[in-house]
């Protein structure tokens, strides 16, 4: 069965739960987020359909679309309000709710602010449950419904998580809005268009250093979780995959060695798949999110060993092109920094595991270390260089009007030197 029409009857399913429990009286709200997934992802299908047809499932009253009425006082729902707008109420020590909350805004946290510098690789289906999540808790963690489970000793280090997490999420709101703007569609290299050129100049270093670039954001999620539509997505990776043909015609033309070619390859390999995970901007509302895994070290030992052979055979070569190694020990950089981290080391259950990984790591942390040595652009050295102090004016007046002297005395006289003395004794600072 077509993927449209499971969802359809899924949806349709979900309106005659949303119904009979409408019927009987039930809060529909508080049903779409307890209980079992399966339960949840039905009644959220249908409150769905409901809203897109413009029907308030919640909230309204038999009437329409009026608002619902305010919980008569004394009952348990107007308390529960009453104590949302109460006075914050310092406690002796933070409940350790309020503990647990804190540290799991902190981890989110961390990973929002890694998402933004594109140094963390979260699942792209998890990226907007992310966001979500951390938007929620910030929103109830500011109230003093909240609040009054910190003491005055924690509120400050409380206070200042929840107004990190709110920039945050400001500021990937603003980059995830950013218009789609892809670079130029590349073409195909042909031998004639290399030929003659160094490797700056051509058509086709210049397509693969944009669309790197472009595409390097959308893979480390800083165009957020939909960064493009359905026809959007296909031309970006069409093109992705003309740039990794052009890499080989480059290498051909002998622009760039074999291992440069080859971690280039690997690289834009990385990017196409992890491009190909995020979803268009059709399906934001086709599917429910599933539980999913966060990226593990296992994965950053794999990509290590698959390019370390080429690595050592990089640092080994005679010719380094700086606009290629700067692209590829980027990724690989990366890798060496979570497996020095001891939290990521832990995550290996075996101590084989964790030797592997450790000598893994080591070995491509001296071959990218030697390669950066040879890149490194070579510093100037200035060294000062004592200068006598110039002589006051009176004196060097008077040792022109000595040479002068001397020159009268001589026997013989060069013109050409005469007349520059002269002018020299002529000048407005020789005058005494």
């Amino acid at each position: 069965m077509p993927q449209r029409a499971v969802n359809l009857v899924l949806a349709l399913a979900g309106v005659a739960a949303v119904a009979l429990l409408y019927v009987i009286g039930a809060d529909l709200a508080r049903a779409a987020q307890r209980g079992p997934r399966w339960k949840r992802c039905l009644l959220s299908a249908g409150l769905a359909l409901l809203a897109a047809v413009g029907i308030s499932a919640t909230g309204c009253s038999a009437g329409g679309n009026a608002p619902a009425a305010a919980p008569e006082a004394g009952t348990a729902a107007a308390a529960a309000d009453a104590a949302k707008d109460a006075p914050r109420v310092s406690p002796a020590a933070t409940t350790e709710y309020a503990r647990t909350r804190i540290r799991e805004l902190e981890k989110r946290l961390a990973h929002l602010e890694k998402m933004e510098a594109g140094a963390d690789e979260v699942n792209p289906l998890w990226i907007d449950a992310l966001a979500t999540s951390t938007q929620v808790d910030v929103r109830f963690m500011n109230k003093n419904e909240f609040l009054s489970q910190v003491s005055d000793a924690d509120l400050p280090h409380a206070r200042a998580a929840i107004d990190r997490a709110a920039a945050v999420l400001k500021r990937l709101e603003a980059m995830w809005a950013r218009p789609y703007q892809a670079p130029e569609s590349p073409r195909p290299a042909s031998p004639e268009s290399l030929a003659g050129k160094r490797l700056e100049e051509t058509d086709a270093w210049k397509n693969l250093t944009a669309l790197w670039a472009f595409g390097g954001e959308i893979a480390a999620g800083r165009r957020g979780p939909f960064p493009f539509n359905t026809r959007q997505r296909e031309q970006l990776l069409a093109d992705l995959q003309i740039v990794r043909k052009n890499v080989a015609a480059m290498e051909n033309a002998g622009l760039f060695s074999a291992a440069e070619a080859g971690l280039l390859g690997l690289n834009l390999d990385a990017m196409i798949t992890r491009i190909q995970q995020f979803r268009p901007e059709e399906l934001r509302m086709a599917t429910c999110y599933q539980p999913v895994r966060m990226v593990s070290p296992n994965e950053s030992v794999e990509r290590l060993a698959a390019r370390l052979p080429l690595l050592e055979k990089l640092a080994a070569s005679k010719t380094l092109h700086r606009e290629v190694v700067e692209k590829v020990l980027v990724s690989i950089e990366t890798d060496i920094l979570t497996l020095s981290k001891e939290e990521s080391l832990k995550e290996f259950a075996k101590a084989e595991e964790r030797q592997k990984a450790e000598k893994t790591r080591d070995a491509a942390k001296a071959a990218a270390k030697r390669i950066r040595e040879r890149i490194v652009p070579q510093r100037t050295c200035y060294y000062l260089v004592p200068v006598e102090p110039a002589k006051p004016a009176k004196e060097q007046s008077r040792a022109r009007q000595e040479a002068l002297e001397k020159f009268a005395a001589a026997d013989t006289l060069r013109p050409d030197v005469l007349r520059q003395a002269a002018a020299n004794a002529r000048s407005p600072e020789n005058k005494t």
